[in-house]
């Protein structure tokens, strides 16, 4: 390989740098410069990216939002102020694309409202407004006018505007707008002297100041800061007062000085106990004694008594009560000329009553007595709430005479001073009680031999006593098969507080077993085992035994193992007494109906309409009356139970209107079918359900004005049917149920009531009827303006179509308006009849309109008549 020369290397080195600053520099001068780094605009100008100035170095401009993207800016893109754009050749290749700052100049900052304040009526200028901005000039207008010098007076209540000029353009900007209150604020008025209390507890504080308008209130007349309302005011102080209406302030102040006046004092209240026993040896009381505290001796009394000698409030007790007490006498202080509110007390007086410990009493009671309350034998009324001595067991005022003993015991209740207390006693005796023995008890048999009670009583029971309840054979003696078991008490008498003692003897007589009574049963061959006990007549002991044996145990009867016949239940007794009883059962089994084949059909029916559902193919069903249970599901729900007579395995029952009140498909099920009699069920579930139909037809609506008609014209009934709409068919009635139907050719009446049915396709009517009045009115003679069209396409009273309008007013010219005033339709002689679609104004989709009222303008355009003006309803 041939090698290089040192010498040809450098000479290539040197060339190929110089290859390549060469075109860097190409690049390079190809790019645009930006001299103008910040460039500004006003804000009323429309500025665009394509205004914005840059050099173009043969290579084109093209702007950027950043120096990175690569999606350049359309020229008709508006600049946004406080955004940078970046500057590139046509190829967006330069190296570093140079930066403008955008700046858009609006109106100068200041507030929109501004208010100038003055101490007097004088001239204010422009120049006393605020805006900050450049060249800020004021005008009269928000646009257009000429600058007003800034010496130029300005008025209160106007709206004043103000621009500025762009400093690097000298373009001017929008306008602010500043609205101008002048307002003149004098001094405020108020009286210079002002009083108030000198309450400790609630001091007065500046916040109390009067004066007229909001204020600031000041220490001196020169003071800036102004005083918290919170400040308390000091006595014999000089402050100060101004006005403020925003955003001014008064410079003239009000001068006030206060006088701070002492409280009136009554002192506290007290009070006075007197005792009813001491009123008439109390004498006069001076109330003013009475009161606590430290009271101003310059106050006045007022009380329910005569009181004398001014404040030191004189009374005489002696006819003072307890009923009326407490008596409360007023002391008020109010002295004259004082800010001070009067301050009052009062001084209660109340006669204590003397307590009562009622009169002394006796209580006599038996050894065996229950505890009694010694305070209900105190005579009188006494007071409760005493206290009893010597202390009872009971530790209270209850006395038990098998623990307390016989003597004296004393109530003391005590006085409420200034009264004393009061005492009463009661003495208690106590008797021993006759021995009528202990309680016994005896269980016998119906047929046991009578027993004496007597000798069934414990302990030692003492003769010549009486029995209760009475015993047949009288005396203590009790027979089983007369005398009814219970509780027989005996009794003893005494003439003393012991009265009448008892003991009992309690009988139990063990009762009869009770098998029931005879009945005869039917048991269902397949509705498995019956308990005969459940069929045995009046109220039978459980637990006896059936004979013959059954194969369940127990008087389990299963009809698939036992047999018809006649089943004896036998009760055995207690051990004790030795009796039995027996009852019978008949028992006949029937074979369950079998309805396999049976089929259930329900006719199609009208809403409000009952059906009938027939029952067939049930060829092995025995003739007769059976009771079925039937559940509606579907558009119906409902399960009904009732009697069906099937004759050669048919039957059919009726399905009330009732339970058929919403329209739709409703199923049948059978849910169960049992002889009348005997009750044994048929299996169903073979019975397949019966499904039909309930059909019903919308209540017809009549158009507005439908009612209406020319009574020149001879309206019939198929003219009224005509104005009908929700319909397939419908029929006319002359009441509103039942009745009978108008023929479409009959003459309408004026004020006559008409009832519409809808009709549908299967013949079925509306359950409602539509009333209808009619009513007749004068019309025009020449025209025939219909009040609703119907553009469904069938043919019929398809357009909106005005009789005799084309051929009496050639030269007519017809407008249709929706509710909001647009043009939906203009015709004339050779434009076709108005179909119900919009041929006029702004439309979604289809220009189909929708149901609703329309309103036109008919201009008749022959020189006499005037326009019309009037509504149609279209109905789809």
């Amino acid at each position: 390989m041939r090698k290089n020369s040192p010498l040809i290397n450098i000479y290539c080195k040197i060339f190929c740098a110089f290859a390549m600053l060469l075109s860097s520099f190409q690049i390079a001068a190809q790019c645009p410069t930006v001299t103008q780094s910040t460039q500004s605009f006003c804000d009323v100008e429309s500025s665009l990216v394509g205004d914005l100035i840059a050099t173009d170095n043969g290579g084109g401009i093209v702007w950027y939002a950043t120096a990175t993207s690569t999606t350049p800016l359309g020229s008709n893109i508006e600049l946004v102020n406080g955004e940078d754009y970046y500057a590139d050749d046509n190829t967006g290749s330069c190296e570093s694309r140079e930066r403008v700052d955008v700046v858009i100049y609006g109106p100068p900052v200041g507030l929109n409202f501004q208010g100038v304040c003055s101490g007097e009526n004088t001239d204010i200028t422009l120049a006393a407004l605020e805006a900050e901005g450049n060249d800020v000039k004021w005008y009269t207008s928000a646009t257009g006018g000429s600058p007003l010098p800034l010496t130029t007076v300005i008025e209160s209540s106007m709206i004043y505007y103000a621009d500025q000029a762009n400093p690097d353009t000298g373009c001017r900007t929008s306008r602010l707008a500043v609205f101008v209150n002048i307002s003149v604020v004098a001094a405020p008025e108020g009286e210079e002297f002002q009083n108030f209390c000198n309450d400790p507890d609630s001091p007065p504080v500046v916040g109390d100041l009067d004066a007229t308008g909001n204020n600031n209130w000041y220490a001196t007349s020169y003071s800036v800061v102004p005083l918290d309302p919170s400040t308390p005011l000091i006595d014999g102080e000089d402050y100060y007062a101004s006005k403020i209406e925003p955003p001014c302030e008064s410079v003239e102040r009000l001068k006030v000085v206060v006088d701070l006046q002492p409280v009136n004092n009554s002192g506290n209240s007290g009070s006075l106990d007197i005792c009813i026993s001491e009123l008439e040896t109390t004498g006069t009381i001076n109330l003013f004694d009475i009161l606590q505290g430290n009271p101003e001796s310059i106050g006045v009394w007022e009380g329910p008594l005569s009181i004398t000698n001014g404040s030191v409030g004189t009374i005489d007790p002696s006819g003072m009560t307890v009923a009326d007490s407490p008596y409360t006498f007023t002391y008020t202080v109010d002295k004259p000329d004082t800010e001070c509110p009067a301050s009052s007390t009062t001084v209660s007086v109340s006669i204590v009553p003397l307590v009562n410990a009622g009169e002394n009493g006796t209580l006599a009671l038996c050894d065996i007595a229950p505890p009694q309350d010694l305070f209900s034998r105190l005579g009188g009324e006494p007071d409760a709430g005493g206290v009893w001595t010597p202390t009872l067991s009971s530790g209270s005022g209850i006395f038990d005479p098998a623990v307390d003993a016989a003597g004296i015991y004393t109530y003391t209740v005590s006085g409420q001073l200034p009264c004393s207390d009061d005492t009463a006693t009661v003495t208690v005796t106590i008797n021993t009680a006759p021995d009528p023995g202990t309680d016994g008890a005896v269980t016998l048999c119906t047929v046991d031999d009578p027993v004496d009670l007597f000798g069934l009583l414990g302990g030692s029971p003492e003769t010549g006593g009486t029995w209760s309840p009475q015993l047949s054979g009288g005396g203590s003696i009790f027979d089983p098969a007369v005398d009814e078991g219970g509780v027989y008490s005996y009794t003893l008498t005494s003439g003393d507080a012991c009265g009448e003692v008892s003991a009992s003897v309690t009988v139990t007589l063990i009762p009869d077993p009770n098998a029931g009574t005879n009945a005869n049963i039917i048991v269902c061959a397949d509705n498995g085992p019956v308990d005969l006990f459940e069929y045995i007549g009046g109220s039978p002991d459980a637990g006896g035994v059936w004979n013959p044996a059954l194969s369940g145990g127990n008087g389990i009867f299963d009809p698939n193992l036992d047999t018809d016949g006649t089943y004896t239940y036998t009760v055995t007794g207690s051990a004790q007494c030795g009796l039995t009883d027996s009852s019978q059962i008949t028992v006949t089994i029937e074979a369950n109906p079998v309805i396999t084949g049976a089929v259930i059909t329900v006719g199609d029916i009208c809403l409000g309409e009952s059906t009938v559902a027939m029952i067939s193919g049930a060829d092995q069903l025995t003739s007769g009356d059976y009771q079925i249970t039937y559940t509606l599901l579907g558009a119906n729900n409902s399960e009904t139970t009732t009697t069906v007579t099937f004759a050669n395995g048919s039957g059919e029952f009726t399905i009330e209107s009732s339970d058929l009140s919403n329209e739709g498909s409703t199923t049948i099920v059978i849910d169960q079918l049992s002889r009348a009699v005997s009750g044994c069920d048929a299996d169903v579930s073979v019975v397949p359900s019966g499904s039909f139909t309930i059909e019903s037809s919308p209540e017809p609506q009549l158009v507005e004005s439908g009612a209406t008609f020319c009574g020149s014209d001879a309206p019939t009934i198929a003219d009224l049917g005509g104005n009908l709409t929700g319909v397939e068919s419908y029929v006319w009635y002359d009441n509103e149920t039942g009745g009978t139907p108008y023929d479409p050719s009959d003459l309408l009446v004026d004020g006559q009531t008409y009832y519409a049915t809808g009709v549908n396709a299967s013949g079925c009517e509306s359950v409602t009827r539509l009333a209808v009045t009619v009513e007749f009115e004068v019309c025009e003679s020449d025209l025939l303006i219909p009040d609703g069209f119907s553009p469904n396409g069938d043919g019929i009273n398809d357009t909106f179509k005005i009789n005799n309008l084309r051929e009496l007013y050639p030269s007519f010219t017809l407008e249709i308006f929706n509710r909001y005033g647009n043009v939906l339709y203009e015709g004339n002689q050779g434009t076709p009849d108005w179909d119900g679609n919009a041929q006029k104004g702004a439309t979604i989709g289809s220009n189909t309109l929708p149901v609703g009222v329309y309103f036109f303008i008919l201009n008749f355009n022959d020189g006499s008549r005037e326009p019309l003006q009037g509504r149609v309803y279209l109905n789809r």
